[in-house]
């Protein structure tokens, strides 16, 4: 929640620093995704462990 805000400022290190954290937390919801199909979970079980994805 605090890097949202972030998305709204131009200039700065604010947008660098706010694009890495989404694409660690992209590479986390792939890497739970992946994981859940590698053991065969149902996507309903694999969707209630997905977060919040940075929008």
């Amino acid at each position: 929640d605090y890097i949202r805000p972030a998305k709204y400022v131009a200039f700065g290190i604010e947008p660098l620093i706010a694009y890495l954290i989404a694409k660690e937390h992209e590479v986390k919801l792939i890497r739970i995704i992946m994981i859940g199909k590698i053991n065969q979970l149902s996507m309903d079980s694999i969707s209630e462990r997905l977060r919040e994805p940075y929008v």
